[in-house]
């Protein structure tokens, strides 16, 4: 099962999201998402770190780890690692894999993003931390999920 990292940053009621449009044959091509990326013999947390300052040219002060969340859809499976942060530094740049914007909250229904992104993303607006949440995908489409909110 692929291991990996998602952060939200988080300022002035916007949140930091990437626009997937510059690298070919993306399986993200045209969504908004989070940033992070796959745990390369690392730990989850130096990952985190990496992947943010790499993507952003920001670096983590304080972050806050929000939840598990699995990806099943056929043959693919995924262990993303959910963190949040609004403590972080340096100055924003322009990443190769997409398109970095802060973004208004309420605009945030507007960007095409993954459901299953739409769902843990409202849980961390809502300030509603949970264990694990597992999502199943058949072609690109979530057919199912559940969450695990205790231990």
């Amino acid at each position: 099962m692929r291991e990996s990292t998602l952060c939200y940053l988080f300022k002035d009621h916007q949140v930091l999201l990437m626009h997937r449009i510059y690298k070919k044959d993306d399986y993200n091509e045209n969504m908004w998402i989070g940033v992070g990326g796959k745990v390369e013999n690392e730990s989850v947390l130096d990952c985190l770190k990496r992947e943010v300052l790499e993507e952003t040219g920001l670096s983590l002060n304080h972050y806050q780890f929000y939840g598990h969340v699995y990806f099943y859809e056929e043959t693919y499976h995924e262990h993303m690692h959910l963190f949040i942060s609004e403590d972080f530094n340096g100055t924003l740049k322009q990443s190769v894999e997409g398109y970095l914007a802060f973004v208004d909250i309420d605009q945030l229904e507007t960007l095409p993003m993954w459901e299953g992104d739409d769902i843990f993303l409202k849980r961390i607006l809502d300030k509603t931390p949970f264990v694990a949440l597992h999502l199943f995908y058949e072609q690109k489409k979530l057919k199912n999920y559940y969450f695990e909110d205790t231990v």
